[in-house]
């Protein structure tokens, strides 16, 4: 059976991307996993960590220590902390081709690492986000978003007034929000919840998978808590990755 494949996109190569990109790279998953970024990069940041590191064509599969990469060259080898607006163009084509990479079929799922958007438009790129990036390449105009009532970095109730504006606009929008979470998800039970509600969301949009239920209904406000249990019942868990 063929593993799923999974696309790294590192995002600013003088940031923290790189770094996570290496480490993932340390651990076997039941997954595939391909870069889309500069070898110098990834390199430099293997080195600096002390951690193996095999840079392997993009057809072959991943292994601890072996890091398959489809290599997009900076204009220039930025050094950590000091982002270049000359590899703005390299950062741009690599989320570009990992998502074309996706939507043909060849990768399953794409993950992205963190992109300054002052140094893109410094660089003569105009960008707003890898959000409006992705939702622009794969003709998708409809929104789901977050927004958590204890959240710590944006105000709750902007999530809810930029939902309403959507919705006044007639634009197709979905707003989850989990009482007592901050900006990110801490609670397990709700980072499966909306793990799971994400693949489904793409699974239509992307692949044309059925709707699920709750995108045709919603989800009562009272139902909420009982919803997510018809995922937690699930889950199988994964012994062998108990230490």
């Amino acid at each position: 059976m063929t593993r799923p494949r999974l696309a790294l996109v590192p995002g600013e190569p003088a940031g923290v991307g790189p770094e996570l990109c290496v480490r993932a790279a340390q651990r076997a998953w039941n997954t595939d996993l391909v870069a889309y970024a500069d070898p110098r990069s990834l390199r430099r940041a293997a080195e600096t960590l002390g951690l193996p590191l095999q840079i392997a064509p993009p057809e072959a599969a991943s292994a601890p220590g072996v890091l398959p990469v489809v290599e997009i060259s900076g204009e220039t080898s930025a050094a950590f902390g000091h982002p270049d607006p000359r590899n703005a163009a390299s950062v741009i084509a690599s989320l570009h081709q990992a998502a074309s990479a996706c939507l043909r079929g060849e990768c399953d799922g794409l993950v992205t690492g963190p992109v300054n958007k002052a140094v893109i438009n410094d660089g003569g790129i105009a960008y707003t986000g890898t959000t409006e990036l992705l939702a622009s390449q794969a003709r998708c105009e409809v929104v789901m978003m977050i927004a958590n009532d204890n959240d710590d970095a944006v105000p709750w109730y902007q999530g809810i007034e930029f939902y309403l504006a959507l919705r006044r606009l007639g634009k197709e929008a979905y707003l989850f929000s989990y009482n007592g979470e901050k900006h990110g998800l801490r609670k397990r039970i709700n980072q499966k919840d909306y793990t799971r509600r994400l693949q489904e969301f793409f699974d239509h949009f992307l692949k044309g998978a059925p709707s699920p239920e709750w995108m045709e209904k919603g989800i009562p406000y009272l139902q909420r808590e009982k919803e997510k249990e018809k995922y937690r019942a699930t889950d199988t868990p994964d012994l062998s990755r108990v230490p």
